[in-house]
């Protein structure tokens, strides 16, 4: 006799092709209705109080930045005895300098207001001495002293003090024939006090 394990068995496999056909039918239903499984990451829903997506912050403008022909006002502050201030090209070697940059390029002055064609410069220091550094030589030129924009013998005449040059120590008419140059226009009125001074006029 077929034991009852035996006699079972097609209805198993019968059972087992229903299901394997319901499962076959199921699928082509839903993909047939586009239900289909997603492919990929998939962007779940925002989340709550998310705003939109920021957009990318464009740079701040730039500022004004110094031209060769840019004017610079020097202000000395009532700190010099023989200039109040000054005025002077920035020239190429400044050029494109801003703000910041410019007031690393000359120590001692800051910024009191800036624009691309003039800017005006007071001393760093609230007390002090003449902030004035700029150059200037003193020289003989036609039988007199003078005071010369610049370092050396060849910048143009700044100031004449009306010092004939035979009025000279031989020692110092020698200096200056050879043009000594000092920082600034007080310093140069003070070295030629000084001869004065010492030798009488």
């Amino acid at each position: 006799m077929l034991s009852s394990d035996f006699r079972r068995l097609p209805r198993v496999v019968l059972a087992l092709v229903a299901l394997a056909a319901a499962a076959a039918l199921t699928a082509w239903g839903m993909g047939a209705i586009g239900l289909r499984a997603p492919v990929g990451p998939q962007a779940g829903p925002a989340a709550p109080g998310a705003g939109p997506a920021e957009s990318p912050v464009p740079p701040p403008p730039a500022g004004p930045r110094v031209e060769a022909g840019t004017e610079l006002i020097f202000d000395a502050a009532g700190r010099c005895r023989r200039v109040q201030g000054w005025r002077e090209p920035a020239g190429a070697g400044r050029a494109g300098l801003d703000r910041d940059g410019l007031e690393a390029a000359l120590p001692g002055w800051r910024v009191a207001s800036f624009a691309a064609d003039k800017v005006l410069l007071v001393p760093r220091d609230p007390a002090g001495d003449c902030p004035d550094s700029r150059p200037f030589t003193l020289a003989i030129r036609d039988g007199e002293v003078v005071i010369l924009a610049g370092a050396g013998l060849d910048g143009p005449v700044q100031e004449r003090p009306g010092i004939a040059a035979a009025l000279l120590a031989p020692g110092d008419l020698a200096v200056l024939f050879n043009g000594h140059t000092v920082q600034g226009l007080d310093r140069a009125w003070e070295y030629l006090e000084g001869i004065v001074e010492h030798h009488g006029p």
